[in-house]
Order: C-alpha cells, then sequence, then structure tokens
C-alpha cells in the first residue's frame, strides 16, 4: 500500500515539474522604468583588490561610489585637533599630549552638554551658547590663553635663553 502512494506521488511530482518547465516566466517592467542589463562573463572576482576588468572596475563605480566618498579635506580636523593637543600639552611630551587630548575631549562632550547636566544654564540663550560650534570656539581660546601664560604647553620644559 505505501509503495504504491509513493509511485503515486513520484508521478505526481514528476507530471507538476514538466508542465512547469513548460511554462515560462510572465513579467511585465513597470511603465517609466529603464533596464540595462550587462553581460557579466569576464569578472573573474568583484573583489576590489583583484578586480581588473573592465566589468568590475564599472560595476565598482556603480556599487562602491556611493558607499565611500573621498575628499581631499577629510582628515583635516583630525589633524588640527591632533596639533592642539600637542601644543597644549607641550612638544616633546607624551603625558602633555595625553592631557592635551583629554582637554580637547571634555570640550568637545562636556561642553555642549552643560545645559543637561547643570538646569541652571538651560535658558532660550543654551542652544546658541552651548553648541558644538561654540564649544570649538571656547576651545580655541583656551589654546590661545594656555600659549600666552605657558608657551611651551602645560608638561612641556622651560628652555631658557642664552646668554
Amino acid at each position: 500500500m505505501t509503495l504504491r502512494v509513493f509511485r503515486a506521488g513520484a508521478v505526481a511530482v514528476a507530471l507538476a515539474g514538466c508542465v512547469a518547465l513548460g511554462q515560462s516566466a510572465i513579467a511585465a517592467t513597470p511603465p517609466g522604468v529603464l533596464v540595462v542589463a550587462q553581460s557579466i562573463d569576464d569578472a573573474v572576482s568583484f573583489d576590489p583588490a583583484e578586480g581588473y576588468e573592465l566589468t568590475t572596475v564599472q560595476t565598482f563605480n556603480n556599487v562602491y561610489h556611493r558607499l565611500v566618498q573621498t575628499s581631499p579635506t577629510d582628515g583635516t580636523n583630525y589633524i588640527i585637533k591632533a596639533y592642539i593637543a600637542v601644543t597644549i600639552g607641550g612638544w616633546g611630551s607624551l603625558p602633555g599630549a595625553i592631557a592635551g587630548a583629554l582637554l580637547i575631549a571634555l570640550f568637545e562632550v562636556l561642553y555642549p552638554s552643560l545645559p543637561t547636566l547643570v538646569p541652571l544654564l538651560d535658558g532660550p540663550a543654551a542652544q546658541v551658547l552651548f553648541s558644538q560650534t561654540m564649544a570649538t570656539i571656547v576651545l580655541y581660546i583656551a589654546v590661545l590663553l594656555i600659549l600666552f601664560f605657558r608657551p611651551q604647553g602645560l608638561f612641556g620644559e622651560v628652555i631658557q635663553r642664552r646668554a
């Protein structure tokens, strides 16, 4: 009995497969849509380190261009912050550079959040006075004050003049 059911099931699956393979897929392109197809037979790899064929290079331009966008001024902000950290700490002093970096972090993180931490400072002008732009301005003023009163930096060595 079970063999008879198995045979009937196998015949049904075979007939369904024949019917399914005989029919083609039916789909229509929506109006106003342009479909562009390109052969990718020459592509060896879509790894950016290995792709050198025309197809993969074109694919990189279309896919990765939107993911990674570079600019000549990308690192400028980091370089300025590193320069300020070393200047505040004192040139040639690693603990000074670390202290300068922590001072910059305080200005960038703590200063804009002061109205949240101290409710007395919260008011109509708090959004302007405690913004990220104002934190950068206060940081630059602090750097100028440190350089004015201690030109060698916080941990720098005092250089004596020769007689």
